[in-house]
Formats: C-alpha cells, structure tokens, sequence
C-alpha cells in the first residue's frame, strides 16, 4: 500500500456512521450538560467552604470538558469522515487538542484528588490549609498547569508548519522515506509535550487511587460524622459524585493508552491500526459528557437549581404567575428550605 493511501482511502462506510453518530450524541450532550454545570458552579465570591473549594475545581474540570466538545470532537468527525490531505490536516490539529485537552483534564484532576483527601483530613498541618487558602493554591496551579500545556502546544504547530505531510497521525504515515535527520527533529519537537502529557496521566491515576482508599477509609471510621447534619452533602459531593468522576477518567484513558501501548510496534499504514486508534480516540472523549451528567444526577442540589431557574425563564417569558405557577413556587420553595438546611456553609454569609 502507498505511503500516503490511507489518506486517500475512505473508511468504513459502518464505522465512520456509527462513530460520528456517536461523537455527535457525545458533543450534544457534552455542551449542553457542562453549560448547565458551569453556570451552577459558577464561583462567589461571599461562599467560601470545603464544598464551594470543590465545586470550583469542578467547574474548571467543566471548562475543560466543554472546550473538549466544542473542538476536539467535531474535528476528529471530520478526521474520521473526510479524505485526501485534508484529513491529514485536520487530524493534526485533533490530536493537538487531544494532548492539550487531556493535560487539562488530568491536571485538575490531580487537584480534585487532592481535596478530597484534605477536605477529610484532621491532621494539624492540613488543617492549617483553610478553604480560602486552599482555592488561592489551586487558582495559581490551574494557571501554570494552562501556560504549560499551552507553551507545549505550539511545538506541534511548528511541526506541522515545519513539512506537513511527513508525520504520522493516528497510525498514518504520510511519507515513509523522508530523511532520517529532519524526522529526527520532528519527532524531538513532539517530546516535551509527550513527556508533560504522561506525566500529568500517571499522576493523576496514582493520586485518584491513593485518594479513593484514604477517603474511603476516613469515611468509613467516621461514618456517623459524614452522613448526619451539614456533613451529608460534603459526603455525598467529595465521595460518591468524585469516585465517579475519578472513575470515568480510567474508563476514557485506559482503554486508548492500553491500545496505543499495544500497537507501538506495529507498522504503520495499516488500516486496522488507523481503525483501533480512531475508536481508542473516541472513548477517550467519554468524561467530556459523563461529568456533567454526573453531577446533575447524583446531587439533588443542582437539580433544584435546574427546576427553580427553569421556572423563573418560564415566569419571565409570559409575565403572569398563576394559580399553577405559584403552587410550583411554594413546592421548590420549601424543597430549597430543606436544602439549605443541609448546606449552612454554602449560604452563610463571609
């Protein structure tokens, strides 16, 4: 087969619909969910709590995941149904966001991980770390976490500016003869993006598997303390919503680094290669829609937020406040009453 067919090659007419059918059910329910979780986890700046710490590092996490849907899937749709060099082109750019958007991902999941075994330790030299001082550490290593991936990004620019049809992507190579000299430097450009990408990877699996076992522990000895009083919804939010946000990190990047673990020694321009790494990429982008979903399922907080400002845009569009209306008021009413209850550290006053 020619060094740059599979450029030229459609793919499967059944893969490419059932994987942009797919990506496309991904990307509508992705954007959808992380707009609605943004504007609910929106920061304030009068609420400063263990809770309030944790749903801001959610709400990057939500930036993240809607930055994901809104460019990284349509461009690996048009990769997957698009041919010639345009494909080539557009796949470059797919895995520039992918590394870049994966480094994000894993970085303030490394934070995630993080609070939830501060917010459950009472060890004296953690308890100093108060929720103010906490948000401010990790305000400034969201930044330098940012300024990183984005600096390591632009080298892959350069490559693709530098000759760019002479480098792979995703199992293709475009030009199998090209000097030796000239790919060397290529493939060197492409290091320190590699190198902090699976740093930020296996730092993060560590710190979510140790943090899973220290939080469950911790729970575990003080049941009674997590599940009673203003407790309950900091239990429910930092151990149950944050296994299972840690768990859809493992469910969308074991399977794509095991299968490019598993194909690094096989030759290039195979079209089974191509095929498994298309599909790898695409589970790889399974937590930019399972988050929100999520957070909106599993806290009935958020829920209540939905119904009340669903409500108000349906007040404000029609003017009038009926019979009905008033009744459905008085319910949510005393639902957020109830709530509040529950969250004295979200609503008292600084």
């Amino acid at each position: 087969m020619n060094s740059t067919s599979l450029y030229y090659l459609p793919l499967p007419n059944v893969l490419v619909s059932l994987v942009s059918m797919v990506l496309c059910l991904f990307m509508f329910l992705g954007i959808a969910g992380n707009i609605t979780v943004i504007k609910l986890l929106k920061p304030k700046c009068y609420s400063i709590s263990n809770e309030s710490v944790y749903n801001l590092l959610l709400y990057y996490l939500a930036i993240t995941d809607l930055i994901t849907c809104c460019c990284y899937m349509p461009s690996l749709i048009i990769t997957i149904v698009a041919t010639s060099h345009f494909r080539q082109s557009v796949c470059i750019l797919t895995q520039m966001l992918a590394t870049s958007s994966a480094s994000l991902n894993c970085g303030f999941l490394c934070m995630l991980s993080t609070e939830r075994v501060v917010a459950v330790s009472q060890r004296q030299i953690i308890r100093k770390l108060l929720p103010r001082r906490r948000k401010k550490y990790y305000n400034i290593a969201s930044l330098f976490i940012s300024i990183v991936t984005v600096c390591f990004m632009f080298p892959n620019f350069l490559k693709y500016q530098f000759i760019p049809l002479n480098f792979s992507c995703f199992g293709i190579q475009a030009n199998a003869g090209f000097e030796s000299n000239s790919m060397r430097i290529i493939n060197l450009i492409t290091v320190p993006m590699v190198t902090w990408n699976a740093f930020l990877v296996f730092l993060a699996a560590i710190l979510a598997i140790s943090s899973y076992f220290v939080v469950r522990n911790k729970v575990s000895s003080r049941a009674t303390a997590f599940t009673t009083g203003s407790n309950k919804s900091l239990h429910r939010s930092i151990l149950r919503n944050g296994t299972m946000v840690i768990g859809t990190f493992f469910i969308s990047y074991i399977p794509s680094l095991a299968i490019g673990i598993g194909l690094l020694g096989d030759e290039n321009n195979r079209l089974y290669i191509t095929v498994t790494r298309i599909i790898a990429a695409t589970t790889a982008s399974i937590s930019a829609f399972a988050n929100p979903l999520i957070y909106l399922f599993n806290h009935k907080k958020y829920r209540q937020q939905i119904l009340q400002t669903l409500i108000r845009r349906y007040n404000d569009s029609f003017g009038t406040y009926n019979d009905d209306n008033a009744n459905i008021k008085r319910m949510v009413a005393r639902n957020t009453v109830s709530a509040i209850t529950v969250l004295p550290n979200l609503t008292a006053p600084k």
